[in-house]
C-alpha cells in the first residue's frame, strides 16, 4: 500500500477508531503500529522467530505481556503450531546465517566501487574483505568476479556479456567506462524483480497494492477485479503499474500471485519430530496403562486419569486448549494405528501404497522441512531412476516425499533410502540442480543482481518475462565455463539458502551411524499422514495445465539448440537473410557501428582484446577521435603493443592488446595452439567468411586451416554453408573439388563458415527488419492499388481482344448483374470496349456465362464467364427473369462444367446474343 494508506491506518488503529487490522507480512516490520491487545494468526508462523515477532507486536510496553491466537487449519499444521508454541515459550529462536562470499552482490559493488573512482585491484580486495560476509574470499573467486565484470567473457558469447569496467591488467588498474556509474545508480540492489505492477488511483500517487506481471497481462482496460475487500476496475496499463478506480457492485475477477512458499527451517523440523517421539512414548504409556489394543481406543478412556495428565501436558508446554489437544493426540494415534510407526527426529517411516490406478507410490516420512526433504527427493529420485530405469516423479514437502512410478511394474526398492550416503546424496542432487526449474529461477535473480540482465531503460522497467527469456539464453551460453560466477553462486544460493545440503548430509550420516531408524511399512491405504502429500500431488496435477498465457507463449518459445545445431550443415541460408542484416551485424561486431566505436582510450583496449590485431586505418575507423594519440599513449603504458602479422601478401603491422603481444609471435613459429586462439578471435566477430578470405588476412597453411574449421563445426561452434545474401549455393562436402572447400564451374560458390551465435544474431536482425517490413498500409494506397490491379486507373486499363480476355479471365466467376457487364465492368477497364469482342470469344467457345438460382432468390440475372473447359465458376443464383427462359437453355453438363453447381444453366453463342439484344 502506499505510505499515505498506511500511515492514516496505523494512525487509525493508535486512536482506536480501526477496532482490527488484517496484515501479512507488515507484522515483522519495525512499523510503530500502536498498542495492539491481540494477535490473530492464521495457520503456524513456519518459525520460532517468526512467531515471536509476529506476536510480540501485542503488548509492545514495558511491563505487558504479548498475547496471541494461532488457528490452525488442518492436522499437520497443528503439529507445527504446537512445535513452534512450546518454542516461543523457550525462547529457543532458529540460527541466523549468514551468506558467505555471495558473488552476485560482489560484482555489483565492484561496478558501483569502480564507478565512482580508479581502483588498485590488491587495494579493492582488501576493501572486501574487510566486510564480513567476505572474510574468506579467494583471490580465484575475486579475480573471476573481475574476469565476468570486465567482459572477459564477452569474446565468447558477444553482447550478453559486455564489459561494465575497464581492467587494466598491465599496470593493475581497475577503471570505469562511459555508462558504469548510471547502471550502478539504476539496476543497483539485492531485491529480486518479481515481475509485479503496482495497482494506484488515478492521482497516481496512492498505492493500493501490486499486481503479477502475468496477471496483468491477461488484463485491459475495462476489467475489473478484487483487491482486499473492494472491486477495482481498471483504467490504463502502464509500463509498470495500472491504473484502476472504484467499481462496487461489479462482478470482479480474482488475481493471483506467484510467490515463495516458506519453507519449515530444520530447527523447527527437529522440535516437530520431537515433539512426535514424545507423544509417542506418551500414547504407549496409555495404552500400557488403560491395557487397550489399539492406541485410539485409550485415547477413548477420557475418564482415565493418563489420559488427562496428557491432554494437561499438552496445555502446558504447548500452549493448547483441549480440543486441540485432544485433535493433536487423535492424529497421533491414528498413524500409529494405520502404519505402526511415525517419523521423528530419531525415526524416517518408509510407506509404500498403490493408488487408485494401482500405481505404486512411495512416501518417505520425514519431518526436517522442505529444504532438506526437496534435494533428499532429487537424490532418490536419481538413485531409482538408474536402478529401475523408470522415470520417477517427485513431490516434497515439509512432513516427506512422495515418489510416483507412472505406468511400472516394478516395485520400489526400499533400502535405498537408508543405503543413500551423505557422500552420494551431495554428488546426485550436483547432479540432477543444474537442469532443474530451481536452477534457473536462481540464476536469474542472481545475474540481474550482478548487472548482467537489461535493468531499466528511459525510466521504464524491462517486462518480467523478457529478462527470464534473455536469462535462459544467458545461462545457456555460460554452462560450459567452469569458472562463470554466477553459475557457482547458483550452486551455492540453491544447495545452501533455497535447499539445505548441510543438513540433509547431517540427516543422511544420523541414518548411516544408526542414530536415526528406517522404519519400512506396506500398507493396502496410506496413512494420515501421508494423506497431506497426497493433497498436494493432487493440487499440483488437477491444475497442471491451467497456468496463465503468458507463462504458455513463454514456454512455446524454447527451441531445442542442439537439434537445432545439427541442421546447421552445409545449408543455404544466402536466399533467406537480408544483406542489410548482415552489414549491420558486421558493423557491431566490427565495431564500425557509431554506437559500437571507441570513445575512450579504454574502450580501444576493450576493442583491441575482442577483435584481435587491428592496422592504423582500421583502428581510426573504430574510434571516435584520433586513435594515434590514444595508441601512443596506451603504447607508453604497455597495454597496447605493434605486432607483426604474416599475411598472403607478406608481413602487415598491426596493434593488438599487449597480452596478445607473445601470442602473435609464437602463432606463426609454427605454435598452432597459439594459431587456433587467433582464429577462433577472428571467426567470432568476422561473420560470414570463406577460407580464402582467412587465409588473405592469415598466412594459416591450407591443410591445416581446412581441418581447423572442420573441427569448429563438429563441434557445433560453427555453421557451414552459404549465407551471405545474393551468393550462389555453397558447394557440400560431397562436391568439394579442392582443399579450399570451394568448388569451380558456373553457379558455385566456395562454402562459407559462421560463428553459431553470429549466425542467431544475424537470423534475429532478418526477421525484426522483415517484421518492420510488414506493416499495415493507409486505405489510400489500399485502394490506389485495387484500382491499378483490375485496371480501372486510366494508367492501367488495357485494348483489344487480349485485353479484353485478360479482364474477363480476372473477373471469372464474379457473379455480376447482366446489365452491369457491358455498361460498368468492361468499359472501365479497357480503353475502347467493343461488343464484337465478346462476341468473338462466346461464339468460338472460350466463354461461357454462368448463371443459377437459389431458396433466397438473391442477386437476380446475375451472371459470370468461365472458360468453356476447365474453368472455375462462382456461387451465384439462377435468374428468375422471363427474359432468361430456361426452356431454351443448354445445360452446362453439355458446356464442360461438369455440374459443378446444384442447379445451374448456362448459355453460349446466339443464346446469349438474343438475351442480351432483349435486356437492351
Amino acid at each position: 500500500m502506499s505510505r499515505e494508506a498506511r500511515l492514516k491506518m496505523e494512525r487509525e488503529l493508535k486512536e482506536g477508531a480501526l477496532p482490527a487490522l488484517v496484515g501479512t507480512a507488515s507484522l515483522e516490520l519495525g512499523i510503530d503500529i500502536g498498542a495492539v491487545d491481540l494477535v490473530v494468526h492464521l495457520q503456524s508462523p513456519k518459525a520460532v522467530a517468526q512467531g515471536l515477532q509476529r506476536v510480540g507486536r501485542s503488548g509492545h510496553l514495558v511491563g505487558q505481556t504479548s498475547k496471541g491466537r494461532i488457528f490452525s487449519t488442518h492436522r499437520e499444521d497443528l503439529v507445527e503450531a504446537a512445535a513452534v508454541v512450546r518454542g516461543m515459550l523457550a525462547g529457543d529462536v532458529e540460527a541466523t546465517t549468514t551468506p558467505r562470499n555471495p558473488l552476485d552482490v560482489l560484482a555489483q559493488q565492484i561496478v558501483a566501487m569502480v564507478a565512482a573512482r580508479e581502483w588498485q585491484v590488491d587495494e579493492l580486495l582488501a576493501v572486501v574483505r574487510r566486510a564480513y560476509p567476505y572474510r574468506d574470499l579467494t583471490p580465484r573467486a575475486y579475480q573471476a568476479v573481475l574476469e565476468m565484470v570486465s567482459g572477459r567473457f564477452s569474446s565468447e558469447v558477444h553482447r550478453t556479456l559486455r564489459p561494465r569496467i575497464h581492467w587494466d591488467r598491465v599496470n593493475g588498474r581497475l577503471l570505469a567506462l562511459p555508462g558504469s556509474r548510471l547502471q550502478a545508480l539504476l539496476d543497483g540492489g539485492t531485491i529480486p524483480d518479481t515481475g509485479s505492477f503496482g495497482a494506484y488511483l488515478p492521482d497516481g500517487k496512492t498505492r493500493i497494492g501490486e499486481l503479477d506481471e502475468e496477471f496483468v497481462f491477461e488484463t485491459r482496460p475495462g476489467d475489473t477485479f478484487a483487491l482486499g475487500s473492494q472491486v477495482w476496475r481498471v483504467l490504463d496499463i502502464d509500463q509498470d503499474r495500472v491504473v484502476v478506480v472504484e467499481a462496487p457492485g461489479a462482478v470482479p475477477r480474482m488475481p493471483f500471485w506467484h510467490g515463495d512458499f516458506p519453507w519449515r527451517p530444520f530447527e523447527l523440523g527437529q522440535r516437530v519430530g520431537a515433539l512426535r517421539r514424545e507423544l509417542v512414548e506418551q500414547l504407549q504409556a496409555l495404552r500400557a496403562a488403560t491395557g487397550t489394543a489399539t492406541f485410539r481406543e485409550a485415547l477413548n478412556r477420557s475418564d482415565h486419569p493418563a489420559v488427562a495428565r496428557a491432554v494437561a501436558g499438552l496445555r502446558d508446554s504447548c500452549a493448547l486448549d483441549v480440543n486441540s489437544a485432544a485433535v493433536l493426540l487423535d492424529y497421533v494415534a491414528g498413524q500409529l494405528d494405520g502404519a505402526g510407526a511415525i517419523s521423528t527426529d530419531r525415526t524416517v517411516l518408509v510407506e509404500v501404497f498403490d493408488d487408485a490406478l494401482g500405481d505404486p507410490r512411495l512416501v518417505v516420512h520425514s519431518p526436517f522441512g522442505g529444504r532438506v526433504n526437496g534435494p533428499w527427493g532429487l537424490a532418490l529420485a536419481g538413485a531409482l531412476r538408474e536402478r529401475t530405469g523408470v522415470q520417477v516423479e517427485v513431490q516434497t514437502n515439509d512432513d516427506g516425499i512422495l515418489l510416483r512410478f507412472p505406468e511400472a511394474d516394478a516395485d520400489f526398492p526400499l533400502d535405498i533410502v537408508g543405503g543413500l550416503g551423505p557422500a552420494e546424496a551431495r554428488e546426485r542432487v550436483l547432479r540432477e540442480l543444474p537442469d532443474s526449474a530451481v536452477f534457473g529461477a536462481r540464476f536469474r535473480q542472481n545475474a540481474g543482481r550482478a548487472l548482467l540482465l537489461p535493468g531499466r531503460k528511459g525510466g521504464k522497467r524491462t517486462p518480467f518475462w523478457l529478462q527470464r527469456l534473455r536469462a535462459r539464453d544467458l545461462l545457456q551460453a555460460v554452462r560450459g565455463f567452469e569458472d562463470f560466477p554466477i553459475v557457482a553462486e547458483t550452486y551455492r544460493d540453491c544447495l545452501e539458502d533455497v535447499m539445505d545440503l548441510p543438513h540433509l548430509e547431517q540427516v543422511l550420516g544420523g541414518i548411516e551411524r544408526g542414530e536415526i531408524e528406517v522404519v519400512a511399512v506396506e500398507s493396502a491405504v496410506p496413512s494420515p499422514v501421508a494423506h497431506s502429500l497426497l493433497r498436494d500431488f493432487i493440487n499440483i496435477y488437477m491444475y497442471e495445465w491451467d497456468v496463465p498465457k503468458a507463462e504458455r507463449q513463454l514456454q512455446s518459445l524454447s527451441v531445442n539448440r542442439e537439434l537445432l545445431q545439427d541442421l546447421l550443415r552445409d545449408v543455404a541460408f544466402d536466399e533467406l537473410l537480408r544483406p542489410e542484416a548482415l552489414d549491420d551485424l558486421r558493423a557491431h561486431l566490427q565495431h564500425i557501428a557509431a554506437t559500437a566505436r571507441a570513445r575512450t582510450p579504454d574502450e580501444l583496449v576493450l576493442a583491441l582484446e575482442d577483435l584481435g590485431d587491428l592496422t592504423l586505418e582500421e583502428v581510426e575507423e573504430r574510434t571516435t577521435r584520433c586513435a594515434s594519440a590514444w595508441l601512443a599513449a596506451l603504447e607508453s603504458e604497455g597495454r597496447v603493443a605493434r605486432v607483426a602479422v604474416r599475411m598472403a601478401g607478406g608481413v602487415e603491422q598491426r596493434w593488438a592488446a599487449a597480452e596478445y603481444a607473445a601470442e602473435y609471435r609464437d602463432a606463426f613459429t609454427g605454435d598452432r595452439g597459439a594459431c587456433s586462439r587467433i582464429l577462433e578471435r577472428y571467426l567470432r566477430v568476422a561473420g560470414p567468411v570463406t577460407v580464402d578470405a582467412i587465409r588473405a588476412r592469415y598466412a594459416f597453411p591450407r591443410p591445416w586451416l581446412q581441418a581447423e574449421l572442420e573441427r569448429l563445426v563438429d563441434e557445433r561452434r560453427l555453421a557451414h554453408g552459404s549465407f551471405t545474401p545474393g551468393t550462389s549455393r555453397a558447394v557440400p562436402p560431397a562436391e568439394r573439388t579442392d582443399a579450399s572447400g570451394g568448388g569451380s564451374g558456373e553457379g558455385t560458390k566456395a562454402a562459407e563458415y559462421v560463428e553459431v551465435t553470429a549466425l542467431e544474431q544475424l537470423h534475429r536482425r532478418t526477421l525484426g527488419i522483415l517484421r518492420r517490413e510488414v506493416q499495415a498500409v493507409p486505405y489510400t494506397v489500399y485502394a490506389d492499388l485495387l484500382g491499378r490491379w483490375q485496371h480501372v486507373t486510366p494508367a492501367e486499363r488495357l485494348s483489344g481482344l487480349e485485353g479484353l480476355r485478360s479482364v474477363l479471365e480476372q473477373l471469372r466467376a464474379a457473379p455480376i448483374a447482366a446489365q452491369v457487364w457491358e455498361r460498368d465492368v468492361l468499359p472501365a477497364r479497357l480503353r475502347r470496349y467493343d461488343p464484337a469482342d465478346l462476341d468473338a470469344l462466346v461464339q468460338g467457345g472460350e466463354l461461357v456465362w454462368v448463371f443459377g438460382g437459389g431458396p433466397t432468390r438473391v442477386a437476380r440475372g446475375c451472371v459470370s464467364c468461365s472458360a468453356a473447359r476447365g474453368g472455375s465458376s462462382s456461387m451465384c443464383r439462377r435468374p428468375t427473369s422471363t427474359s432468361w427462359p430456361r426452356s431454351r437453355v443448354r445445360c452446362m453438363r453439355s458446356c464442360g462444367n461438369r455440374g459443378r453447381y446444384s442447379s445451374p444453366t448456362c448459355a453460349t453463342g446466339s443464346e446469349w446474343r438474343r438475351r442480351r439484344s432483349k435486356q437492351r
